[in-house]
């Protein structure tokens, strides 16, 4: 034990300060004598029989012996690395703002995997800046089965691992409050996932939604979510400047890939939505339906803020396709729709009995069509014309 052992010295204040000169005294001689740590989880302790220390402090004494010749054979096997790693032997350094995530949201409980092979080590340092704590295959020297790892933008990844990546179940939180939990590939969101971005204010409907999350778990998740996080420490800029032919006019229904989401459940594909998944937007708007590469593509439904719906078909996040798209004053369009347009054939109604039966051209009735008006005793007068933007350009018949 040395003459310098804690259990021994008169106060605990001078038994830490020997302690730590002893650890220091250690730590030179092993960078000069060599030293059998194969045999170093085999060792006897031995203690006079005319010791006047208690049974407890020698238990102490021996344990700390113990963590300590085991604490050096870890660093020897990470020192003798292609890429050594520094051995911390603390949890891995977490930021305050995900530590309150953290704090709130309940974990799923997943288990070690229980391959023979896999050796659960200490936090350590990698030489990218990152911390790993958990599984390890020495042999191929890389994270491998379950465990936590805090990376050098002090993001937090909880999950599982293999050939080194993030790969299964597993839980990200970044230190602007984005959270993810559910499947990665080569460390990409792939496969059935949640994904949660911090808001000012969540839009109400979203948090009385009973039927947008896929299991309770995912609820809980959201709930005790936006209970946790807090504006001004999470804060999100939006975009400063907005594309000019950006409009919220009828003519132009399918301008909404630039309103940021909040929430998104559903399928992911190397990084992306990609599938089938739910969103919630910031103004209160929602989408359920497909997904190719991030953007709404397939078949699918929106329901603005407003209460404006649209059920049809999307591509590159457009309304383009077959669809029908309804305000809530009662008007009703069913036709064709062309980059967010209503473009090709198409019938627009509105709740006062006129219609219009014929061709439109990015938004407007254009071309060959029927425009029927109805007078206050109910008499139909049908004209069919030629139109040009919106405007009767020549008689039909």
């Amino acid at each position: 034990m040395g003459n310098y052992c804690s259990c021994v010295c008169n106060n605990a204040t001078d038994g830490k300060l020997q302690e730590i000169e002893e650890i220091k005294r250690e730590r030179v001689r092993i960078k000069t004598d060599p030293i059998d740590f194969d045999n170093l989880s085999i060792c006897s302790y031995s203690i006079p029989t005319n010791s006047t220390l208690s049974s407890e402090l020698i238990i102490k004494t021996v344990s700390r012996q113990f963590l300590a010749l085991k604490y050096l054979k870890i660093i020897r096997v990470f020192n003798n690395f292609k890429i050594p790693c520094t051995v911390v032997y603390e949890p891995p350094p977490t930021a305050e703002e995900i530590m309150i995530i953290e704090k709130n949201i309940p974990m799923i409980k997943y288990p070690y995997n229980k391959q023979k092979d896999y050796t659960i080590m200490p936090t350590v340092k990698m030489h990218d800046g990152s911390f790993y704590e958990g599984q390890w295959d020495i042999d191929n020297e890389q994270p491998e089965g379950f465990g936590t790892m805090v990376h050098s933008d002090q993001s937090k990844y909880k999950g599982f691992f293999r050939d080194g990546h993030k790969c299964g179940k597993g839980r990200l939180i970044k230190i602007d409050g984005e959270f993810y939990e559910g499947d990665f590939k080569n460390d990409l969101y792939n496969g059935q996932g949640l994904l949660i971005k911090p808001c000012n204010s969540y839009p109400d409907t979203l948090l009385q939604d009973q039927k947008f999350f896929f299991s309770n778990f995912d609820k809980n998740i959201f709930l005790k979510y936006s209970e946790a996080i807090k504006p001004q420490i999470y804060y999100r800029h939006k975009p400063k400047h907005k594309p000019k032919d950006y409009k919220h006019k009828d003519q132009s229904e399918g301008a909404i890939e630039w309103q940021g989401y909040v929430i998104y459940s559903g399928n992911f594909w190397k990084g992306t939505k990609h599938g089938y998944g739910k969103t919630y937007f910031n103004d209160g708007s929602y989408y359920d339906g497909e997904f190719s590469t991030n953007m709404m593509e397939g078949q699918g439904k929106f329901v603005w803020a407003d209460l404006k719906r649209y059920v049809g078909f999307w591509k590159g996040g457009r309304l383009h396709g077959e669809g029908v798209y309804v305000w809530p004053d009662g008007r009703e369009y069913r036709g064709c729709y062309a980059n967010g347009y209503r473009d090709g054939y198409g019938i627009f109604k509105w709740p006062d009995g006129r219609e219009y039966v014929g061709e439109w051209n990015k938004g407007y009735m254009h071309g060959l069509g029927t425009f029927t008006a109805v007078d206050k005793k109910d008499n139909k007068t049908c004209v069919k014309a030629m139109w040009e933007k919106g405007k009767k350009v020549k008689l039909i018949g």
